[in-house]
């Protein structure tokens, strides 16, 4: 059989169900895609709004019972030659509980910018964590005034700072789409 032989309708026909095949399965994979991206945004949007209330309840918290205005108290004593103790707030921070930690396999479906200040922002705050569970223990009451001192102007920079980057991170946070 020939070309020349062939029906047109079937020829029509056939070519008609071979383009709506490939019409077929490039609609559906651009709905496909669609959905994903879709999903993919609502993932992101709730690890914001998440991560938002968690900064901002943390903030909070440390507003309301005062940690920054006693330690640049206690600061402000030992630099005036009246050394006492450091204070103890007997802080717990459990990491395991935190959104952000409970998260940390997700945070890579962030913004590249978001990801790298929480990461910043975490490393920041493990050592405002660890300095305070130092001055709980006592640790640094062996010291002498001027090294606690050191230490404490240290430790109000860090928490200054980790203030900071978590206004900006709610910032970015904010923007996610």
């Amino acid at each position: 059989m020939t070309v020349a032989s062939l029906d047109p309708n079937v020829v029509f026909t056939a070519a008609v169900a071979i383009v709506s095949s490939i019409v077929g399965g490039a609609m559906s994979l651009i709905g496909a895609a669609y959905h994903d991206e879709r999903r993919a945004a609502r993932e992101r949007r709730s690890l914001a709004t998440a991560l938002i209330a968690e900064f901002n309840g943390a903030i909070q918290i440390e507003q309301e019972v005062g940690y920054r205005a006693e330690y640049q108290r206690c600061l402000d004593q030992i630099r005036a030659g009246h050394p006492e103790p450091m204070p103890n707030f007997h802080y717990e921070w459990d990491g395991g509980r935190s959104i952000y930690y409970t998260n940390l396999p997700r945070i890579g479906i962030l913004p590249e910018n978001v990801t790298n200040k929480l990461i910043r922002g975490a490393s920041a705050f493990q050592v405002v964590v660890a300095d305070r569970q130092c001055m709980d223990r006592g640790d640094w009451n062996t010291q002498s005034p001027e090294k606690r001192a050191d230490m404490l102007a240290r430790h109000l920079q860090m928490y200054d700072q980790v203030l900071v980057l978590c206004g900006e991170i709610i910032t970015d946070l904010r923007k996610v789409k």
